[in-house]
Order: C-alpha cells, then sequence, then structure tokens
C-alpha cells in the first residue's frame, strides 16, 4: 500500500469480505496500522461451529519518498520527566513506509557534549518509533532512555539505515521538569544522628533548584545549607546539620521554579537507632508538613505501618488518651499483595470507639501471650 506523505491525523478504512468470511482477530485499528514496518491481516472462515484460518495477508506500507524532517517556527520544546510524555516528537514528511533512523544523536550547543542513542533493536523494543493517534507524521524518540540528558538546547541529528544523515533546522530546547520522587527515606522510616545522610532518588532533583529545610514540632523551619546533588538530577544528599537538637522533624523539599509542590517526609534525630518493636510511620501521615498533625486511621481497613522490627507475631495495642485503664487491640499481619507488598499492616476493628489514641506494637509467642511490648508512637492517632 503506498502511503501519503502526509497521513491524517484519523484514518478510516473499508474492508469487504468474501461470503462466510471475516478477520479472524476483528476490526483493523487504522490508527496504528502503519506504526509498524507490516501489519498481518488473518482472514477466516465462518463455516462450521470451529473457525479456521484460510488466508493470511501482510499489509506493507510503501513511502511515497525519502523521510524528510519539516522545518517548525519554532524550536521543540521538551520538559523533562513532566510525568506525561516521555517522548520528543519531531515532524516529519514521508514516516510510513520508510526504514527508522536506527541512531539518534543530541549535541549540546554550548559545550559540544554528546548523546547518543542506538534505536536498532528489535520491532517491539524500539527507543524510536512511528506516532500515532495526535501525534501522527512524528518521529517519536524516548526521551527517558536518555538519563544523561539535561537542561539546555541540542542539535539532532538522525542516522538512517543507510548512514545517510538527516539534521534539523533548529535546536530542541529541553527544559527541567517538576522533581519528582521514586525513593525516599520515608520508606525506612528513618532515625538519624546529627551529621548523617539523608539520600533522596528521583528526577528533577538538579544543583541550584531545590531547597531543603527541617521543620520541628514548634512549627519553626531550619534551612539546611549542606546538600549534595548528582550531575544528572537522580538524586540529592541531604546532610542533617551537626548542631541540630534531638526529636521529631519533618523535612520538606521546595523547588525553587515552583513546578512542584514542596514534598515532605518525617524523620527523628536521635543519637541512638529504633528501639525494638517501635512504629515509626503511619501511612496515613505521610506527606504532611506538620509535625505535630494527628494521623487520622479509619476503622474497618487495613492500613500499613513502618516498624523496627516484626516477624509476623504481634498485636497493637490501643490506649485512650486520658484513660490508661482501658485499652483495644488491633490485629497485625505482613502483607504479601495489595499496596504494602511486605510491609506489616493494622487492622482497626468498628468495636474501637471513635477518639484520640496512643498506639504500641506488642509480640506475641506460639500461644499468643506477650513477650515484649514497644515504645508508644510518637504521635497521638485519631481513629475515626
Amino acid at each position: 500500500m503506498k502511503v501519503p506523505s502526509l497521513l491524517p491525523e484519523n484514518l478510516t478504512g473499508e474492508v469487504k469480505y468474501t461470503p462466510k468470511a471475516k478477520l479472524k482477530y476483528g476490526e483493523i485499528d487504522w490508527n496504528s496500522i502503519f506504526m509498524y514496518d507490516s501489519f498481518d491481516l488473518n482472514v477466516v472462515s465462518t463455516m462450521g461451529e470451529s473457525p479456521f484460518l484460510i488466508s493470511r495477508y501482510k499489509l506493507m506500507a510503501v513511502a511515497k519518498g525519502e523521510i524528510i524532517i519539516e522545518n517548525t517556527a519554532d524550536p521543540i520544546e521538551y520538559v523533562l520527566f513532566n510525568g506525561q510524555d516521555s517522548e520528543i516528537y519531531i515532524p516529519v514528511k514521508n514516516l510510513y513506509g520508510n526504514p527508522l533512523p536506527i541512531q539518534i544523536k543530541f549535541i549540546e550547543v554550548q559545550t559540544g557534549n554528546l548523546l547518543v542513542l542506538n534505536a536498532e533493536m528489535s520491532e517491539y523494543e524500539r527507543q524510536v518509533y512511528r506516532g500515532t493517534g495526535r501525534y501522527v507524521n512524528h518521529l517519536a524518540i524516548n526521551a527517558w532512555a536518555l538519563p544523561h540528558l539535561l537542561p539546555g538546547a541540542y542539535h539532532v541529528e538522525l542516522t538512517m539505515n543507510d548512514n545517510s544523515v538527516l539534521k534539523m533546522a533548529k535546536p530542541i530546547i529541553v527544559k527541567s521538569g517538576p522533581m519528582t520522587l521514586i525513593q525516599w527515606p520515608m520508606i525506612a522510616g528513618p532515625t538519624v544522628k546529627p551529621g548523617d545522610t539523608l539520600r533522596i532518588k528521583g528526577h528533577n532533583l538538579l544543583e541550584h533548584t531545590i531547597d531543603v529545610e527541617l521543620i520541628d514540632s514548634l512549627d519553626r523551619s531550619f534551612a539546611i545549607q549542606e546538600l549534595e546533588f548528582g550531575k544528572y538530577g537522580e538524586f540529592m544528599n541531604v546532610i542533617i546539620p551537626q548542631e541540630i537538637k534531638f526529636g521529631p522533624y519533618a523535612v520538606r523539599l521546595i523547588q525553587k521554579n515552583n513546578l512542584a509542590r514542596p514534598f515532605c517526609f518525617g524523620t527523628k534525630v536521635s543519637d541512638r537507632q529504633h528501639e525494638p518493636l517501635e512504629i515509626f510511620r503511619l501511612l496515613e501521615s505521610e506527606g504532611t508538613c506538620e509535625v505535630n498533625r494527628k494521623p487520622v486511621l479509619s476503622r474497618g481497613a487495613w492500613l500499613g505501618v513502618s516498624v523496627n522490627y516484626f516477624d509476623g507475631k504481634g498485636r497493637f495495642k490501643l490506649v485512650p488518651v486520658g484513660d490508661v485503664s482501658k485499652s483495644y487491640i488491633a490485629e497485625a499481619i505482613i502483607f504479601s499483595h495489595r499496596n504494602f507488598e511486605g510491609e506489616p499492616a493494622i487492622f482497626i476493628p468498628q468495636a474501637v470507639p471513635p477518639g484520640f489514641y496512643r498506639i504500641t506494637l506488642q509480640s506475641l509467642d506460639g500461644n499468643k501471650e506477650v513477650t515484649q511490648e514497644g515504645p508508644p508512637f510518637w504521635k497521638v492517632v485519631e481513629i475515626q
């Protein structure tokens, strides 16, 4: 099938079948039919109870001419790790039916630094592919396959399978995106000592773009002066000041260009590690910058927690604030499914009255007798 230089955004087509025949896999997806080098059509007979394959066709696109990069009025812009598109889209003519580039070069305009993306892979594992839908007639480049791509202006060159090179007339402008975190210390619920380092992993964690501060239990903030950043924004180290006082803190990350909302997690500064059976995080209290904010836990649902030690044989004790003569028991298990894989969780029964509580973790022996009890969670929790 000869393909025009530019395809419409929404393709439609009509297939006429011989009597008693149909496509084995239903209708054709016209919007993606030219995305690949070829497209298989399997036609089956409708006679009898078990349709069987009678014909197989391979639909192959034939380009009208060679690939041509289209000039744009303004440079193409791409925002790094913006939470949406992971592709840089380059408008081209005769994209469908032609071989894809085997290599993409990004040359930083100011420094001349070179980034190379080799795209010659299997048909279904390409880092470079043909766009569809609203990105029809665009060559898609997986920018996430270039981990060392930094904000800046880049000349782009496409090396084709015949070793010819196509160059874009204007550079691509790469901009920093919102900071995103893929691993942060709340996973381990850290207790840190003055001078310790908290490592945070993510994207767009670039030097000179992020401020960090500690917030204490009186809502006072203290700027962190000693920070270390990965060259490509993939991690940052927060050095706890030597002069910091012991106690609970919220660590707040602020992106200076306001692309992302401030991100917070809790930590505790101490001269020792967690005690046995100590609860240091309740999932319901994640993300808050208010150190003294009371976590709100719901009855009748499993809620994830993080503790210093838990072997699966234990339970949580809930003591009402202002009435230590009473206590309630909540089940504890190790999750192996749902959202808290491998982490302990607490189930608060409906019989527990709404109110404010102190929560501790108890360890049980084989006879379900309490062998040890950890310290109360440092926050009062509200149960609803």
